[in-house]
């Protein structure tokens, strides 16, 4: 073992129980790979998994292909990106209004179906 830190995750030797090898790889890096395997080969395989998913929802034909949960936040509207543009799927949008959303969040939303040509719907209940 060596002194430093870990060349994938940067752990360190000061972290209790974290041993750095000759490799510069961390216990805990290498603990990860032993349960999980190969990580840019388990991307490739459920790449492969979600694309048929979405080839099956294609296949049905109907009005829409996903339902696509929409906060007006960068993740939600990258994902919405994605359905539509790398993944080619009809998708609907869907914004639960529990009483926060801002202005901010409804003008995302709006701008962000517009240009990417998606229906939305917005649900809210009885806040009084």
């Amino acid at each position: 073992p060596r002194m430093g830190n870990c060349t994938q995750c940067l752990l360190n030797t000061e972290v209790p129980g974290v041993t750095i090898d000759d490799k510069g790889i961390s216990s805990v890096c290498r603990k990860h790979d032993e349960v999980w395997g190969d990580w840019d080969q388990r991307k490739k395989d459920q790449a492969v998994k979600l694309e048929r998913i979405f080839d099956n929802a294609r296949k049905k034909r109907r009005l829409y292909d996903v339902l696509v949960p929409l906060s007006g936040g960068k993740d939600s509207i990258y994902i919405l990106y994605l359905c539509r543009k790398k993944y080619d799927l009809n998708c609907l949008a869907a914004t639960w209004d529990n009483g926060s959303l801002t202005d901010h969040a409804r003008i995302n939303i709006k701008n962000a179906c517009n240009t990417l040509g998606v229906d939305h719907v917005y649900y809210s209940s009885d806040h009084s």
